[in-house]
């Protein structure tokens, strides 16, 4: 694929991706699909900027990036596909809404943000407190006698209590509501607690041997981290504290940390690898579960795609990377059949595809029914197909050098 056509294909994808009415913008380099089990659809914004850790706030995917002298304050609009950046010379605060901390030479410190009103903090080592904005508190961490505790700080009357003070380093709070959970190591491991503020009560959420940490709490759905001893494999968890207990998030795995973020239906976290780090959002269901759009459509094997090619894409590609390509789909077309064939029997490529209406669907080898090197399906939903542009990730996810493939299109008309 040429370099316009592989463009073409990626502007496609942010249109794909775009709200119904919304113009969506290139300016973050190239948002794109991630092929996960189970048909997760799952954006990923590939390669960002380093430095402190996304998170989600308001529905928008949030982090700071250092810059020359100060950080800049990157947001991303994942309904429009819109990146925004913004210059600011203090110390980064996450939570429930962009904001920062400014300090003067005499020890003071500020709470602002882009409206500029600035809230007294009381004095601390604010560029390692790791604070966390909810509503009209703040909370953080704060070192005595060379331990560290969890404290919260009263925006509205000034006043500053200890939540937790346990022996040992208690670090990374965060705060939802009334429901306080940070990473303890009272234990000499990492561990995960909580406290209710509204009763005062104290409990491990996660504990045991191994590593649980960088917790994140969003309502009643707590998300964090967590690594068995010696184990160098990361993976994601989330819990309902309505009662449903916990889940392992089981294709969010890495050997780098994952360091998830969690805000109502979204959940959020990071894969660094070589050239940048990328980000990754998944819309959850009511019971912490991927959506499947996918699932909307009456999905069907198929020996022969039609008599006539509507779309031809052909290339090679190599493991661990994707290929992109955009469909037309006019009005009035019932069926769609695709057709995806490789030259490898020892490689296995998998298809990704993703529809103008937000259905987004998974496919191997196996799925057609026959393990050949090939993938042949067709879709409909109630004798339709969307109209609009559809597009396509051809992912390598086991391949030797390289592997050479044809990827076709065929639309029935009504």
């Amino acid at each position: 694929m040429n370099r316009r056509g592989r463009a073409a294909a990626l502007l496609a994808l942010l249109l794909v991706l775009a709200a119904p009415g919304q113009a969506a913008s290139t300016g973050s380099g190239a948002a794109t699909l991630r092929v996960l089990p189970e048909s997760h659809p799952l954006l990923l914004v590939p390669c960002a900027p380093a430095g402190v850790d996304p998170v989600l706030c308001d529905g928008l995917v949030v982090w700071y990036a250092p810059g020359h002298r100060d950080w800049d304050i990157l947001t991303y609009d994942p309904a429009g596909g819109t990146l925004t950046a913004r210059r600011t010379g203090g110390v980064p605060v996450q939570g429930d809404r962009i904001a920062w901390i400014e300090t003067d030479g005499a020890g003071r410190a500020w709470l602002t943000g882009p409206e500029r009103e600035r809230l007294l903090l009381p004095a601390n080592n604010w560029s390692e407190g790791h604070p966390v904005v909810g509503e009209d508190r703040l909370v953080y961490e704060r070192t005595q006698n060379s331990e560290s505790g969890i404290f919260l700080y009263n925006l509205t009357d000034g006043t500053e209590t200890a939540v937790c003070t346990a022996p040992g380093d208690q670090r990374r709070p965060w705060l939802s509501g009334s429901v306080v959970v940070w990473e303890d190591w009272r234990d000499g491991t990492a561990d995960i607690y909580l406290t209710d503020l509204a009763t005062g009560e104290e409990q491990p959420l996660a504990a045991g041997p191994g590593e649980q940490n960088r917790p994140v709490v969003s309502g009643d759905m707590i998300v964090w981290q967590e690594r068995e001893s010696g184990d160098g494999i990361w993976q994601v968890r989330l819990t309902d504290l309505t009662g449903s207990g916990s889940t392992s998030l089981e294709e969010i795995r890495s050997m780098k940390e994952p360091s998830p973020s969690l805000s109502g239906d979204l959940l959020l976290w990071t894969e660094r690898r070589r050239g940048g780090t990328d980000l990754c959002l998944l819309a959850m269901d009511g019971d912490g579960a991927g959506h499947r759009a996918g699932g909307q459509y009456a999905i069907e094997s198929r020996e022969d795609g039609g008599a006539r090619v509507d779309e031809e894409y052909r290339g090679e590609i190599a493991g661990d990377d994707y290929a992109f390509f955009a469909t037309g789909v006019p009005t009035g077309t019932a069926r769609t059949s695709i057709d995806l064939k490789w030259d490898d029997n020892e490689s296995s490529l998998l298809l990704l595809i993703s529809g103008p209406d937000g259905s987004v669907f998974r496919f191997r080898d196996e799925d057609d029914g026959e393990e050949d090197q090939a993938v042949r399906l067709s879709l409909t939903r109630n004798g339709r197909v969307a109209p609009g542009t559809w597009t396509s990730a051809v992912y390598g996810e086991e391949v030797g050098e390289r592997v050479t493939f044809t990827y076709r299109w065929y639309l029935e008309p009504i």
